[in-house]
């Protein structure tokens, strides 16, 4: 139990540094959306996380989410089911390194 509390202080403590830097505060983690949403890419976060670095270690979970500065927040204000799923799928994609191919690039 002891190393599951471990787990979530230090990616909080991660998430909290990311929020900081990318928005100047870390607000969001107080908004219902956001938090249900981060805590649904949450699994995988942990995955990719102990895949790439082998523990889950604060270091290791901010390396990795700092790639949440690069999704465009604008596209997820929703609050309904469907805009905190889009928002989890979007964190996930992030976090994973999946490229979305749109149809303009070619």
């Amino acid at each position: 139990m002891q190393q599951k509390k471990l787990v979530l202080l230090n990616f909080f403590s991660a998430l909290e540094v990311i929020l900081i830097d990318v928005f100047g505060d870390s607000k969001k983690l107080s908004n219902s959306a956001f938090f249900q949403a981060i805590m649904g890419a949450f699994p995988d976060i942990c995955h990719t996380v102990r895949t790439k670095s082998g523990a889950y270690k604060q270091e290791y979970f901010q390396d990795l989410l700092e790639v949440l500065g690069g999704i465009n927040w604008d596209e997820h204000q929703g609050t309904n089911n469907h805009s905190i799923k889009q928002l989890t799928t979007a964190i996930v994609d992030a976090v994973s390194g999946k490229n979305n191919i749109r149809d303009d690039m070619f």
